[in-house]
């Protein structure tokens, strides 16, 4: 399911911004991937918060940019409470928007302040879009 991090350079050359999509249902992930891509958004794509978090070191440790972490809460091997915990101490901080079935309030307290923002799933394409695009602009990455 991993895939080798790669710089996502569009038609002119220049960079893209990147998110790393999150999720634990694959046909969710190629939607999301097909959507993001088609908007102009470089994609990486991790199965749980394992990968997430292995591929998040590799881009750090290689200097290449995450500017964005789409996230499921709810998925296998590690899931995104811990996987958020564990991303509060790399060195460079990336905005993480969450995107789950579950309500914000349901969400720790101690969570909701390492977050950007969270969508509930089932999203629409355009509140998706307007979301990352909220957060990449307020992280000055758009």
């Amino acid at each position: 399911m991993e895939q080798p991090y790669q710089i996502a350079p569009d038609a002119t050359g220049s960079e893209r911004p990147t998110l790393l999509v999150v999720e634990d249902d694959p046909q969710l992930m190629g939607l999301l991937q097909i959507v993001l891509e088609g908007a102009g958004f470089g994609v990486v794509l991790a199965g749980d918060g394992r990968q997430a978090l292995d591929t998040l070191a590799r881009a750090q440790a290689e200097n290449l940019p995450v500017d964005l972490v789409m996230m499921d809460l709810n998925m296998p091997v590690m899931d995104g409470r811990e996987c958020l915990r564990h991303l509060h101490g790399l060195q460079r901080q990336v905005p993480v928007l969450l995107l789950s079935g579950d309500a914000w309030e349901d969400l720790e307290e101690d969570l909701q302040g390492r977050v950007a923002g969270m969508v509930q799933k089932p999203v629409g394409l355009r509140t998706l879009l307007t979301q990352v695009r909220r957060i990449l602009e307020r992280s000055g990455q758009a």
